[in-house]
């Protein structure tokens, strides 16, 4: 119980804070971070209430967020490194994770679904460049992010790591092609 009293408290806390800021930078960096402490909690929270389990992949698929080849950090196009068109692994792993761990079978196709769209990116994009990135453009199979302060790096351990826990996890089905469609 006492979980889902914090997330409870982390979806009060956003709210608040997304009502009083409006737009820009800080905005942006409030969604981000709540979105990443949020799914810290929700990935065991509602594992026995399927009522819960189907609100949250409801919400999930309508939010704008799950794209062509996985899911955005926000739906902002500011250029910032944290917002749309990026996707991040770590986010599409705690976010297929929760999925996953809800005991829903809906929601579990809809992590395997999202977790191919990412997999199959990273793979494309590998052939592509000869490296692994740090993010990816949601939009576009194959495509590595852009934006923010640095010029995007390569080699991320954290891409590397979400690409074999997918794998460990799902596999990847013979009949299923690994380049963009």
């Amino acid at each position: 119980m006492k979980r889902r009293g914090n997330g409870l408290i982390t979806g009060l806390i956003m709210e608040l804070l997304l009502r009083n800021v409006k737009h820009g930078k800080l905005r942006t960096r409030i969604i981000g971070h709540m979105l990443q402490i949020t799914c810290l909690y929700w990935i065991d929270l509602f594992n026995s209430d399927t009522c819960l389990v189907k609100k949250v992949k409801k919400s999930l698929e309508s939010s704008g967020l799950v794209c062509a080849v996985g899911i955005a950090t926000s739906l902002i196009n500011s250029g910032n490194q944290w917002d749309y068109p990026n996707g991040w692994a770590p986010l599409q792993h705690m976010i297929i994770e929760g999925l996953l761990r809800s005991g829903s079978e809906e929601a579990r196709a809809m992590a395997e679904d999202i977790a191919v769209r990412w997999i199959r990116t990273n793979y494309v994009a590998y052939k592509k460049t000869g490296a692994m990135h740090e993010k990816y453009n949601v939009r576009k199979c194959g495509d590595f992010g852009g934006g923010g302060e640095y010029i995007p790096q390569t080699g991320f351990g954290w891409s590397n790591g979400v690409v074999l826990a997918l794998l460990e996890e799902f596999g990847w089905p013979r009949d299923l092609k690994i380049d963009c469609q």
